[in-house]
């Protein structure tokens, strides 16, 4: 504990010395005795020009998980540490206990003057969160794909006889494919499009396996091996966006904008697949997206526009050409806030 208070001392004073503002970041999770935990991190750029991140705070939340007792906990954490007059941003996922606490610790920094541009610039939703649950929304709709596949890959790992025989229906159509079909983790849907994949590529064996084994009851069907290959290219663009977003080593909150617009574009794109059970899909996570894109687009267009290789120009030509007469009405609240 001694040698903990002194290190406390010396990031104090770290802090205290870098002429610039504070971000944070911090989310939840639950030990296996049920108790709530907060991580609070704090971003910043040194004088070096270097991004530099430390854990400045690990809390024992109270139950229950309140807006005001998380408030309570965040406000005591900056005030802590000295940074409560130079905070910038703070990142959060999308519970609405997060909603409540961002509310009050708005007004209570605001009422202080210590936010720029009325605070208006305080809270940013977890990029990573969000297109986590854009990807869940749609996957819902096409679980019976999933299934299918998921349980054809169990099937032929599930003895040595049904690996061997599937092994050489491999050799005999001239798959040469040197990952192996796996399973995937059911709430992680990456490495549900990690299975998918592979499984396109040894999709002729499946097919093969069906005809030659008849205890073999869940082979997908021509119509369900299309639709996978549909949601693979789908979930591609989300898996490329949320690698970007979630990078720890360079600042992500520029990228931010132009992932997400990648994501708007391959639904429009897809959605003249005339497939009613992918239409459902699309329709879902497009849902979703535009949820939470007309929440936050204007913070990201500002973080655009002071990229000098975009500025406003790149924001007028965007919205233009994508949201027509309503353009200018979009384009004008993000002018203002700047």
């Amino acid at each position: 504990m001694k040698v903990f208070d002194e290190k406390k001392v010396a990031l104090k004073e770290t802090l205290q010395n870098e002429n610039c503002r504070f971000s944070l970041t911090t989310d939840m999770w639950t030990s296996n005795q049920t108790l709530g935990y907060i991580v609070v991190t704090c971003h910043f750029i040194d004088a070096e020009w270097k991004l530099q991140k430390r854990i400045i705070k690990f809390i024992d939340v109270k139950t229950p998980h309140t807006g005001v007792e998380l408030f309570n906990n965040i406000q005591n954490c900056i005030q802590d540490w000295s940074i409560e007059d130079r905070l910038f941003g703070i990142t959060l996922d999308n519970a609405a206990a997060n909603n409540t606490m961002i509310d009050l610790l708005r007004k209570n920094l605001v009422d202080k003057n210590f936010l720029p541009a009325e605070g208006k610039l305080l809270h940013h939703r977890c990029a990573g969160h969000v297109i986590n649950l854009i990807v869940k929304d749609g996957l819902r709709v096409v679980e019976s794909v999933i299934v299918n596949i998921r349980e054809s890959v169990k099937y032929i790992r599930g003895s040595q006889s049904r690996k061997q025989m599937f092994k050489e229906i491999i050799a005999q159509e001239g798959i040469t494919c040197k990952k192996k079909p796996g399973l995937d983790v059911v709430t992680r849907w990456n490495s549900t499009l990690s299975m998918l994949q592979t499984a396109l590529k040894y999709r002729v064996a499946f097919e093969k396996l069906k005809s030659e084994d008849q205890k073999y009851t869940y082979a997908p069907s021509s119509d369900e091996w299309e639709k996978a290959a549909v949601l693979c290219r789908l979930l591609q663009v989300f898996k490329g966006a949320t690698d970007i977003v979630s990078g720890s080593q360079y600042s992500t909150s520029n990228l931010y904008f132009h992932e997400m617009w990648k994501i708007k574009l391959a639904l429009e794109q897809e959605s003249s697949i005339e497939d009613a059970e992918i239409a459902m899909v699309l329709k879902a996570m497009k849902k979703k997206f535009n949820k939470y894109w007309n929440k936050s687009y204007v913070l990201l267009c500002v973080l655009v526009i002071f990229d000098p290789r975009y500025k406003f120009k790149f924001i007028d030509f965007i919205f233009s050409q994508s949201f027509g007469t309503k353009a200018k009405q979009r384009f004008d609240r993000v002018e203002n806030l700047v």
